[in-house]
């Protein structure tokens, strides 16, 4: 195993055929794996990802209750007020709502997600949890 700072020299790699495989996002692959050079082996994630119904899931694949996925959100200083935060939500919802980036996103392997700061919030509690309670039972030193 090579310990890369990002996917940009790993994939530089893999398409050398320097290493065997790598764990990517989609939207750093997705040209690769549309024109034939990479085969995408399974996705992370617990259910099938809308922008790659046809690949399955390591779940799938034959790894029974294996979910990681990547994510990106929005965040704001804690103190700002809500009227501000209900606002952005309003402003990110209708934007993601538009079938024209909808179907941006999905083409670069991304599957868009809404909802509101608490639902968010909910979702950072648990991924949270879910990494420490691995990290505690398989004594991973953090850094």
């Amino acid at each position: 195993m090579f310990p890369y700072k990002g996917t940009g020299q790993a994939l530089t790699d893999l398409l050398a055929g320097h290493i065997d495989l790598m764990f990517a996002p989609a939207q750093t692959v997705m040209p690769q794996i549309e024109s034939g050079k990479l085969l995408a082996l399974a996705q992370t994630g617990a259910k099938r990802s809308e922008a790659l119904p046809n690949i399955l899931t390591v779940a799938e694949a034959g790894l029974p209750g294996y979910s990681a996925v990547g994510w990106f959100g929005l965040f704001a200083p804690a103190n700002t007020p809500k009227p501000v935060l209900q606002k952005i939500n309003q402003t990110v919802m209708f934007v993601l709502g538009q079938d024209k980036i909808r179907k941006a996103m999905l083409e670069r392997g991304s599957d868009p997600a809404s909802g509101s700061a608490e639902e968010f919030a909910a979702f950072l509690r648990l991924d949270q949890s879910k990494w420490a309670k691995l990290i505690k039972e398989n004594k991973v030193a953090v850094q």
